[in-house]
């Protein structure tokens, strides 16, 4: 516990806290300890892969921006933002935490955002099967070199890796509890 509170930030572990009531776990210690060492995990897992595939790490994301994006959750969930087309935006959600009140995963073609991304806010859609995320806490952008149909590539193989990555270590975090 006390390695997660020296290194999370104090809005993560409030949301740790609110979501393990939220998910009918227990708010004690060692459960906010195990969502915190699983949240490091990710949050470790999320920087390494978009750094090695030369994604940009950025504070906000304009809806009108004609790049791609992935987007890491307060609560651990993966949110890919395709490259802006004449048909929208292919968005996929995938919730990776603990959550049962979310279905596991969501994606739609020709969708757009109805307000701009931003680190401490939630993000909004104007239309598909999600409506809102949880507050985003990273950001990540396709290089502007690749084409839309490389972005949508890198952001399925990216979205795909850590998806998977994410799913082994809360299955090491239950097996740990």
């Amino acid at each position: 516990m006390e390695r997660s509170r020296n290194v999370l930030p104090d809005s993560i572990m409030k949301h740790l806290y609110e979501a393990a009531e939220a998910f009918g776990l227990e708010t004690d210690e060692d459960t906010i300890a195990r969502l915190g060492a699983c949240w490091l995990e990710k949050k470790d897992a999320f920087d390494n892969l978009i750094i090695e595939k030369g994604m940009d790490d950025v504070g906000s994301f304009s809806s009108t921006d004609n790049r791609g994006a992935l987007m890491l959750t307060y609560s651990g969930s993966l949110v890919s933002v395709g490259p802006l087309t004449d048909d929208g935006r292919r968005i996929e959600y995938t919730s990776i935490g603990f959550r049962g009140d979310v279905p596991p995963s969501l994606s739609r073609n020709s969708c757009s955002l109805s307000s701009d991304g931003e680190v401490d806010k939630p993000l909004t859609f104007q239309n598909g099967p999600l409506k809102q995320t949880s507050r985003i806490f990273r950001i990540a952008v396709c290089p502007e070199s690749l084409s839309a149909a490389d972005q949508s590539r890198l952001l399925g193989q990216t979205s795909a890796f850590i998806a998977e990555s994410f799913a082994g270590i809360n299955q090491d975090a239950i097996k740990n509890s």
